[in-house]
């Protein structure tokens, strides 16, 4: 990213986190640790991406973009936590 904007902002990278943490918890990777495998992070990016993309295509408001993803981060979790309850 620093190479495509030309300069070192301290701060250029801090709106990927939010998308890298759900893609990688879409793919089923677990909040609490555990085992996984290196192709489902990869496929809840690709998710998150299309996401992404989508958004833009429909024209959604960019504050808003976040609160969905943050949104389909929640659930994710949820989801996690239903799945390990049982173990």
């Amino acid at each position: 990213m620093t190479a495509q904007t030309g300069s070192g902002e301290p701060n250029l990278g801090t709106s990927l986190v939010l998308s890298s943490i759900a893609a990688a918890v879409i793919g089923g990777a677990s909040l609490r640790g555990g085992t996984g495998t290196i192709s489902a992070p990869i496929y809840g990016a690709l998710l998150i991406t299309c996401l992404s993309i989508g958004m833009n295509l429909q024209q959604i408001n960019g504050s808003l973009q976040p609160v969905v993803i943050g949104a389909i981060l929640i659930f994710g979790a949820a989801l996690d936590a239903y799945r390990t309850r049982g173990r």
